[in-house]
């Protein structure tokens, strides 16, 4: 919650911040953030609010202030029709985190700025020798990526449409007859007229402003099959699709 914190100490103290961009590091782990400040007094209130996942649907979205009496699963709504679970079935009442920062991660004008310095100083690859005592060693939980891979995932994640939380794939590849690629699925998302993008806190993760249904859907359309979303079962541990997902939203927002 250290951007939403942030974000509200200065708001009370008649400063307007805002995240220029943010940053997790594998090792700690640690996230970092710039932020940006300027004198005012304009409450983000659209960007402070709280984060529910359904642990059935697998299903994350903002919520409001005045919806956390109502924080229940909008596929049970859907299904149902109303949030009580009027025709007879049960909703299933979100897990909800916050408050915290739900905007943008990062600003695009920023992260260019920082792609055309980088270049102009001849900054490129990891900048730490592959022999160093100093590099990282690789392993499945390291994000550690050559500068111009992570200023381009930045650009990626400043779409303003997409959401602060990430889906791992694994937490998709339980609602499909298999794993789908990443890369194949974040094509086919933006070719239907998603927001969907890498993500630099976890190789194997997406984000994206569909829903799971939604996701499901869209894989369908590339080779995979749906399964109940009913039978997903629970989300992933930490980093995972559910607790993760809404973890990495508070840790950063």
């Amino acid at each position: 919650m250290l951007i939403g914190a942030a974000v509200k100490e200065g708001a009370a103290r008649g400063a307007v911040l805002r995240p220029l961009f943010s940053y997790y590091s594998f090792h700690g782990p640690v996230f970092r953030v710039m932020l940006e400040v300027r004198r005012g007094k304009a409450w983000p209130s659209e960007h402070y609010s709280f984060v529910g996942h359904c642990h059935v649907h697998g299903d994350t979205r903002r919520v409001g202030w005045r919806g956390l009496g109502d924080a229940v699963c909008t596929c049970c709504r859907g299904a149902h029709g109303s949030a009580g679970g009027g025709g007879g079935g049960r909703s299933t009442p979100l897990a909800v985190s916050g408050p915290m920062w739900t905007g943008p991660l990062h600003d695009r004008g920023f992260v260019e700025a920082m792609a055309s310095e980088a270049e102009r100083l001849g900054w490129s690859g990891h900048a730490v020798p592959l022999d160093s005592v100093h590099r990282e060693k690789s392993s499945k939980n390291n994000n550690q990526r050559p500068l111009e891979d992570l200023l381009q995932l930045f650009w990626d994640e400043a779409d303003p449409k997409l959401p602060p939380w990430y889906v791992p794939i694994d937490e998709i590849a339980k609602r499909l007859d298999r794993s789908p690629s990443k890369d194949e699925l974040i094509h086919a998302l933006r070719a239907e007229g998603y927001a969907a993008s890498g993500c630099h806190v976890d190789r194997k993760a997406l984000r994206t402003d569909a829903s799971m249904g939604q996701v499901a859907e869209v894989a369908r359309g590339i080779g995979y099959t749906p399964r109940d979303c009913c039978g997903g079962g629970g989300s992933g541990g930490s980093g995972g699709g559910g607790a993760g997902a809404v973890g990495e939203a508070a840790a950063r927002g």
